[in-house]
Order: C-alpha cells, then structure tokens, then sequence
C-alpha cells in the first residue's frame, strides 16, 4: 500500500515541553513513528531538535519575523510573508499530508497562515489537516481588515480538524466552512487511529 509523505507544520521556535502546542505535536510524531511512517516537521531556522524531534527531520522557515498575540500588521510583512512562503514552498517538497495546530486560528500565526494558503493553491496534490483547539474564532476570523479577507475563508483543500463531534456545527460556522469540511478526530485515541489519511 502506498504511505503518505506526512509533515508536520510548525512555526516553534523552541520545543518548549511546557507548550500545550508542542506536547500535542509530540505526541503526533511519536504516534506517526510508532506507525511506520516517516514524519517530516517544519520549525523555525532556530530551532533545536530534542526528543522525539531528533528522531525525524526537520526542515525550515525563517526566523525573526514580528508577530504578537493581536493582529497587527507590521511594515514589511508583505515581504516577510514571501519569505516564509518561499521557504515554506521548498520545505513541502515531496510532501503529500501537512498537519498543522493552531496554524488558522492563532494571530501569531498569520504570515505561516498566510504562506500556507499560497502553497495550497499552488499545490493541489498536498492535503491540509488543521487542527484548530478552540471552537471559538479568533481575532484572525472576526476582525473587519480587508487584509485579512483571504485568512477568514476555508483553507485551500483541507479539512478542519477538531477533537469532539458535539462543536463539529459551530467550528462549521465560525471557521467560514461546510459541516463535511470538519473531521472530528480525538485527541487521544484509546487504540490505533480509525482514520487513514486515504479519507481525505
């Protein structure tokens, strides 16, 4: 059976173990190895593999770019998103799954967010599982920027990616998508995975 090249897409800087982020990513990349696969995680150019990290490899964005836990946009962050998005072009290289946590959702996110989304639509054999840990929208979602027009749409070939059924309705609504474009996925299964990435 053919197995899927899967990344993991971050924008660590440091894997902190005290980040609720990190200890999920973690944890996925430990349950992708337990499962042959092979992982591929992207990070910051600073960032220093430890764990389970140095068990996969991992390649890069740029570092040093502005981003803060509002929205604001920087001078230059037009240029810095093409940096990123240049970088992040040839980090997906070979690369069939992209796993992302809070990559839609989180301001300090956007210029990944913003990247991912030109990588998207420029790839379509790539799909994009985004997992987002809050049903409620953020500031990316509901502030009125017409700058933030294309973040506030469903993301290029990708299904939304949260941990309980009973908010699949509302992550539908505050994250501009069709109900059949969230997956519902527990964020720790008792036993092997039910879903294959073939699903998507």
């Amino acid at each position: 059976m053919f197995r899927k090249n899967v990344c993991v897409l971050t924008d660590f800087y440091e894997a902190d173990s005290t980040y609720s982020l990190n200890i999920i990513v973690e944890e996925q990349l430990g349950m992708l190895l337990r499962h042959g696969y092979e992982p591929i995680a992207i990070a910051e150019d600073i960032f220093k593999p430890v764990r389970v990290w140095e068990k996969v490899q991992v390649r890069h964005i740029p570092s040093g770019i502005p981003r803060g836990n509002q929205v604001h946009f920087h001078d230059k962050w037009e240029d810095d998103t093409e940096r990123i998005y240049l970088a992040l072009r040839e980090a997906l290289t070979g690369v069939d799954v992209v796993l992302s946590h809070d990559l839609i959702y989180q301001p300090s996110a956007l210029w990944l967010n913003m990247a991912a989304r030109k990588v998207a639509r420029e790839r379509p054999d790539i799909t994009w599982l985004n997992w987002v840990h809050s049903a409620t929208p953020s500031e990316v979602w509901t502030k009125g920027d017409p700058r933030l027009a294309l973040c506030q749409t469903h993301f290029p070939r990708s299904k939304t990616v949260y941990p309980n059924a009973y908010s699949v309705p509302r992550v539908a609504t505050n994250f501009h998508c069709e109900i059949d474009d969230v997956a519902c996925v527990p964020t720790r299964p008792t036993s092997a995975p039910s879903w294959t990435w073939t699903r998507w």
